[in-house]
């Protein structure tokens, strides 16, 4: 009988240290692809409709969103006049369908307003001219992101581009931004 007690001690021991042992790696497993719920980013982003410029998110659980801006007056590049003024303004609204430490998929809609004034010299009228400029683009689509800290983004949609004016078109875009993420927690 003290033989019988002695094994079944034993084979319950190793049994109970098994199924602490497997909820150890299963718990550390969970900790390597932990989900980062709710974050701030800040980067750059290039799009038709998602924006142009610096760009910040922010992730609350599922839902996300992203403002992106820059002015730019003058001559940026070298070979624009001087007497140039352009915005670009964008709110987009995201919602992640898949969500790990490294990588997220969402879906987007995003609005982007775009606004230029040139000051051009009239030779009739023998002065400066402003003319101001609208566009307005919006669209959908899909997204992904690769990254832990420095996070590459890619975006593919539709999008509909001078929305108010009778020449808008509509065809595919692609957007792309690179983000440093600020803080995240769980």
């Amino acid at each position: 009988m003290k033989n019988l007690l002695h094994k079944t001690f034993w084979v319950l021991f190793f049994v109970a240290f098994a199924t602490l042992s497997e909820a150890q790696i299963e718990r550390d497993k969970n900790a390597e692809n932990e989900i980062i719920n709710y974050s701030e980013e800040f980067g750059v982003h290039l799009g038709a409709v998602t924006g142009l410029g610096l760009s910040y998110r922010h992730w609350h659980q599922n839902f996300g969103i992203q403002l992106t801006a820059s002015p730019i007056k003058g001559d940026f590049l070298g070979n624009m006049p001087d007497n140039v003024f352009f915005l670009s303004t964008a709110l987009t609204g995201m919602y992640s369908f898949k969500n790990t430490k490294y990588i997220r998929l969402y879906g987007y809609f995003g609005n982007h307003l775009l606004y230029q004034q040139i000051s051009e010299w009239d030779k009739n009228l023998q002065q400066d001219v402003v003319v101001d400029e609208y566009r307005y683009n919006m669209g959908f689509g899909c997204g992904f992101e690769v990254g832990k800290m420095v996070r590459f983004t890619i975006m593919i949609g539709y999008a509909g581009y001078n929305m108010f004016k009778r020449n808008y078109s509509i065809s595919p875009t692609g957007e792309m931004g690179v983000y440093f993420k600020l803080k995240g927690r769980n």
